[in-house]
This record gives C-alpha cells, structure tokens and sequence, in this order.
C-alpha cells in the first residue's frame, strides 16, 4: 500500500442539540505517500448524504435518524505528491444528532503516470462519538 489515511482530531464530542443548532466538527485526515520512489497523483471524494445509501453512514450501534454531511470543497487533486511527504486534508462535518458515525464516507485513486494503483473506497472506519451534552 502506497498512500496512508489517518484520521486526526477529537473522536468523542458532546454538543446541547436542544438549542436546535446542528454540531460542527473539523476533521482532518493525514495522507501520506508511504512509497519509497514513487510520485502519487491522489483524488479524494467526500461524499454526502444524497450521494451514497444514508445506511452506510453510521455503524449498527448508532441510533440517529439522520446522516452527517460535509460542509466545503468536497473534492481534492493532488498531483506529483512526493515520497515519503504528509498531507494534511482538512474538512467540516456537520451532525445533526448524537451517535455513532463512520466518517469514511469517500473514494480515493491513487495513481502513477497513467496507472491506477487503487481505485475503491477507504476500508478503515473512521468513528466519531457525539454526544449530547444535556444527557451527560
């Protein structure tokens, strides 16, 4: 495997859903081209709610009715990314209730020249826990 995902930031969050305002959260994934030699091209899609089946957003623990959504550019290129270099790729989630959510909710290729190394979604989860400041 060439490009490394990690996910950087607060994991567990509480927020008061009864003032009616949604939870903001910064996320920031770390890329990184683990490759010895190689340049990587890498594009990133982010998707929301009305992209993918809302199921696949949160685990079987969760309880919210709603899935979250990203807020911003959505979609990253970057070219002749460098051995050995780390990229930090920053977002905004918002959440509309407390719960369990999976936050890899993307697609990634990465490529050399005109070969495609991976094409797929993420595997790894990437959870954030959501809780409601009121219950704790």
């Amino acid at each position: 495997q060439q490009l490394q995902l990690q996910q950087q930031g607060s994991l567990n969050l509480f927020h008061d859903f009864s003032k009616g305002s949604p939870c903001f959260v910064p996320v920031t994934l770390l890329l990184t081209n683990t490759s010895e030699a190689s340049s990587l091209n890498v594009e990133i899609s982010f998707h929301n709610k009305s992209d993918v089946n809302p199921e696949k957003f949160y685990t079987k623990k969760s309880l919210q009715n709603q899935p979250f959504s990203w807020i911003g550019p959505t979609k990253r290129n970057i070219s002749k990314f460098k051995p050995n270099v780390s990229i930090p790729i920053h977002l905004n989630a918002v959440f509309e209730s407390s719960g369990t959510y999976n936050l890899n909710q993307f697609s990634i290729t990465v490529s050399v020249g005109n070969k495609v190394l991976f094409s797929g979604s993420g595997e790894a989860d990437f959870l954030v826990y959501i809780k409601d400041s009121r219950t704790n």
